[in-house]
């Protein structure tokens, strides 16, 4: 997994030592005091997950506040936190997330909790182009 960390600063957070029992909505309740996040992945398989902040300072934020800490309670741990690697957007212009060392999970991905993915999707589908983005 450390192929997929960075140094540089990033807003998807990876976050390991997690139990395969943790949840979505338990990292987004850890995570969403520091700002708003725009999804929350955990790789059951891999005891692992993922948070996406909307902004980048947020994330720096978090990170600084909560790595190595306790914070999914005192049976868990610490918690490692890191910077991930994120994916290139423009897939359809030719670059491709298969050339990101970042984490892709199939659509019907378990623990996969992204809102705002799930929009950017459906807006693709023909005759879904009227999708509020507030729900």
């Amino acid at each position: 997994m450390d192929a997929q960390l960075q140094s540089t600063p990033t807003r998807t957070l990876w976050i390991g030592s997690i139990p395969s029992t943790t949840t979505p909505a338990a990292i987004l309740s850890v995570f969403s005091p520091y700002g708003p996040i725009e999804s929350a992945r955990v790789l059951t398989h891999k005891n692992c997950g993922f948070i996406n902040f909307e902004r980048l300072d947020d994330a720096v934020r978090a990170r600084k506040a909560l790595n190595g800490r306790d914070i999914l309670g005192s049976d868990v741990g610490a918690i490692r936190i890191g910077f991930a690697k994120v994916p290139v957007k423009n897939a359809a212009e030719g670059a491709s997330n298969e050339d990101s060392a970042a984490p892709s999970l199939p659509v019907s991905g378990i623990g996969e909790l992204s809102v705002g993915a799930s929009i950017h999707a459906l807006r693709n589908v023909k005759g879904a182009s009227a999708i509020p983005t507030d729900q």
